[in-house]
């Protein structure tokens, strides 16, 4: 049942051993990423603090901080809490940028060794059982897709979570009405992003497959390009790619479509919850609420809404990291012909160009 739900999840064994596999590693990563994005709160809360001091007026922010315990004695003490705070959270995010990024591209570099590996095994009748184009993106843009999906999908997606969960009770303890008329809204605007979701997976899949079938055209009649000499070949060459150029520019835009409208629905969501607040408190007299506790609300409800965006589009950067990421694991698990045996000395001699990828020949498809 466990092995079920990670496959419905993010369905992949490389995923789940090679990047999931060292937990406690991953896990000080996004407390360390947590901990620089719960500043931003720590800032927001103790500006009240010179409010206070220096015009000697009390603020609902400087009541929040005594709430957790904090006060300064004076403007001094408040000015180095704060640059120390400022120093903490440059300092923490630099080292989170660092062990997310060194993850990533140690977990791209394993992938990258087991399917060269693996296709160097392959026989010849098994390589050309695909266009030389697919291979040559599982080497490119699926390893950046995979990247994005590792950093700014799940690690970014987790942070964001725990930073939203922290940003939630800091807003129930401020006044509970408001902070669950927020939930309610942003649970019945859910389905609107799953249901995005579901549309923009096709138009991810084709825009893919047409990037694919382009560069592999491109790569073979770079490949023959010596035989493409006669003005007649060159032109129905150059009229051939610019049809494969239309259709991956038809696909692009069909799916930057979709991509634009969920790039909107963030900042909308946003501007909704704060709509639907300020028209709660007029519409209805039994939410009580200071004009002081209200603005504090709304700075932190401000700060919680960034990330909330983040988690909008961070279905969408998984998806497309899992759609590079099973394409790779697919040529890795893929069995070799059984007419391939390597050499006893396969570990000590690296295999030529002519072992390993048979030859480019003329494509009646380039040729005509």
């Amino acid at each position: 049942m466990k092995m079920a739900r990670k496959k419905t999840i993010l369905g992949s064994k490389l995923l789940w051993k090679n990047y999931f596999g060292s937990k406690l590693k991953l896990g000080f990563i996004l407390i360390v990423g947590w901990l620089a994005s719960i500043s931003t709160f720590a800032i927001t809360i103790i500006i009240g603090a010179f409010f206070e001091l220096h015009f000697h007026t009390a603020t609902n922010r400087s009541s929040l901080m005594k709430n957790l315990g904090v006060e300064f004695s004076s403007l001094k003490v408040f000015f180095l809490a704060f640059a120390l705070i400022l120093l903490i959270k440059a300092i923490l995010g630099f080292v989170e940028k660092q062990l997310v990024h060194n993850k990533a591209e140690g977990f791209i570099k394993e992938a990258q060794q087991l399917l060269f590996k693996k296709q160097m095994f392959w026989s010849s009748a098994v390589f050309e059982e695909k266009s030389y184009g697919k291979y040559l993106l599982r080497f490119s843009g699926d390893l950046g897709s995979i990247k994005n999906m590792l950093v700014n999908g799940i690690h970014r997606g987790m942070k964001d979570l725990l930073f939203l969960a922290t940003g939630l009770v800091l807003m129930f303890s401020i006044n509970n009405i408001l902070t669950w008329i927020v939930i309610l809204v942003a649970m019945s605007l859910s389905p609107l992003i799953l249901f995005m979701d579901q549309i923009q997976r096709p138009k991810t899949i084709e825009k893919s497959k047409r990037k694919s079938i382009l560069l592999d055209f491109v790569t073979r009649s770079f490949a023959n390009h010596r035989d493409i000499g006669s003005s007649n070949k060159r032109n129905r060459t150059i009229r051939k790619f610019n049809s494969r150029l239309n259709t991956v520019f038809k696909a692009n835009l069909n799916y930057q479509k979709l991509e634009n409208i969920r790039q909107i629905i963030g900042p909308t969501v946003s501007n909704i919850l704060i709509l639907t607040l300020l028209y709660s408190i007029y519409q209805f007299s039994s939410i009580q609420v200071s004009p002081g506790e209200l603005l504090v609300y709304l700075l932190i409800l401000a700060n919680v809404t960034s990330p909330l965006k983040n988690i909008i589009k961070t279905p969408g950067i998984i998806r497309k990291g899992m759609i590079s990421l099973n394409k790779i694991e697919g040529m890795i698990n893929k069995k070799r012909s059984r007419s391939f045996e390597p050499s006893s000395d396969i570990g000590n001699e690296i295999p030529s160009i002519h072992q390993a990828v048979p030859q480019l020949r003329i494509s009646k498809d380039i040729m005509g």
